[in-house]
């Protein structure tokens, strides 16, 4: 269930994705397989404290930070704009040195699909 979440995710349909790891969970829920991918669910749907309470769970089960800070990342690239700025602030608040990468997403604005940067 947490490969096809993770597809789920990838392509965007984040429901979808959200509701094959909350089936996982309910199986195994000291897994942090599956709290690893809720986690980034919930960053790149613009909740970053239920991304974080999330990524704490699967700490508390076995889970590596630098693996999550790999989950994180993705998470916002393949966020909105909106929810990068907003992810940014919040990971920025927590702990400015850790996420200072985050920095980027507060000033970057994606180019419209069919408009070639110049």
């Amino acid at each position: 269930m947490t490969t096809r979440g993770g597809a789920f995710r990838d392509l965007k349909n984040l429901l979808q994705a959200k509701a094959y790891a909350n089936r996982a969970l309910k199986l195994q829920p000291e897994s942090h397989y599956y709290h690893n991918l809720l986690g980034p669910i919930y960053f790149q749907s613009g909740k970053p404290e239920a991304g974080e309470h999330h990524f704490e769970l699967a700490i508390t089960y076995g889970a590596k930070p630098k693996e999550q800070d790999s989950l994180l990342h993705s998470a916002i690239e393949q966020s909105s704009e909106k929810n990068q700025r907003m992810v940014a602030k919040y990971l920025l608040q927590q702990d400015p040195k850790r996420y200072r990468w985050a920095e980027h997403y507060l000033h970057v604005q994606k180019q419209p699909k069919g408009n070639p940067e110049t």
